[in-house]
């Protein structure tokens, strides 16, 4: 199998021209991720970090499972789960390599799309809570864009809402980096339009 790319919590590799496997890093790559991300953190902190994470795997896999693979598979590119907090999922295009490629009405119409995908993770009681879009995020050819980085869940509402409060997208290492200013602005506005606790509380687990 082919490597085609690493997080901070799995290595991917190409199974064949749909599906990808997804191998968990072992802690000692992990911690190399996080002090590259995070150069100023203490070392006690960084490990502490890298190790909360295979805990914290078996319940957001449970709790995905037991609301949204059974009802929505697509939403999270129909993963497979298998021994280990390995899992295999669909092959589509990283949101932030198709940005770069494509004309500005494309790229709204994908921020749109990618809004929708936030909202249908409501409907089922969960969220993605770092918004990275560029890299937690994937196209399809069909232009819906699912969640590919199962990782950094809440299932809480009042999480989603703090976040809401907070304008954490604002925050987020994928929007900071954005180069057109005119997208970027589009963004940060049908975010503030869309993502509010009025929508949140009219939606949260509508679905199950």
């Amino acid at each position: 199998m082919k490597k085609i790319g690493s997080g901070v919590e799995a290595k991917v590799f190409r199974l064949n021209n749909r599906r990808v496997l997804k191998v968990p890093l072992t802690h000692k790559e992990r911690l190399k991720v996080l002090k590259r991300w995070y150069p100023q953190m203490s070392r006690v902190r960084l490990n502490k970090m890298a190790k909360s994470s295979d805990s914290e795997m078996d319940y957001y896999q449970r709790n995905l499972v037991r609301h949204v693979v059974k009802k929505a598979p697509w939403l999270l590119g129909n993963p497979v789960f298998l021994r280990g907090h390995r899992y295999t999922q669909d092959k589509v295009t990283v949101l932030g390599e198709y940005l770069l490629d494509h004309s500005l009405a494309q790229n709204k119409r994908a921020v749109q799309a990618y809004v929708r995908c936030i909202t249908q993770q409501w409907g089922y009681g969960f969220y993605q809570k770092v918004a990275n879009f560029t890299i937690n995020y994937g196209i399809e050819k069909s232009g819906r864009i699912i969640l590919i980085d199962l990782g950094e869940l809440t299932f809480s509402k009042e999480d989603v809402a703090r976040i809401i409060r907070e304008k954490r997208w604002l925050k987020s290492w994928s929007y900071k980096i954005m180069k057109d200013e005119r997208l970027k602005a589009y963004y940060a506005k049908i975010m503030q339009k869309n993502l509010t606790l009025r929508v949140l509380n009219r939606l949260w687990k509508t679905n199950r």
